[in-house]
């Protein structure tokens, strides 16, 4: 993840703060805001030694659904789910999948789909 941002609403979502406001929480136990290197699997005595393997997993699709599926750039004119289906609608052309694999991950590394940007 990316920030505290990323991690704050983890947690919001799925961790201690979710657990301490009475909602649902996976990990009721765990404040990634305050620990964040459990995504890591250090620091897992606090715990009780519990491990959780799918952790990475689940902070990685959090985090591609709250950054890159409802990404929108008003300056640039782009949006992931119309270029999505374009790409597809176009017959994912090898050129267009290049490109449009260098915006999601730029999306997604830097927030952003511009080259230079950060």
């Amino acid at each position: 993840t990316k920030g505290t941002c990323a991690l704050g609403k983890f947690n919001y979502y799925f961790g201690k703060r979710a657990y301490d406001e009475d909602r649902p929480a996976r990990y009721p136990t765990v404040d990634f805001c305050k620990i964040p290197s459990v995504l890591c699997n250090t620091n897992v005595a606090q715990y009780g030694g519990v491990v959780y393997p799918e952790l990475r997993w689940m902070v990685a699709f959090h985090q591609w659904i709250e950054g890159v599926q409802s990404y929108s750039n008003d300056d640039t004119k782009w949006e992931y789910l119309p270029q999505l289906k374009l790409l597809v609608g176009k017959g994912l052309l090898k050129s267009d999948v290049r490109v449009f694999i260098d915006k999601v991950s730029s999306v997604l590394t830097r927030g952003c789909d511009e080259y230079f940007c950060s």
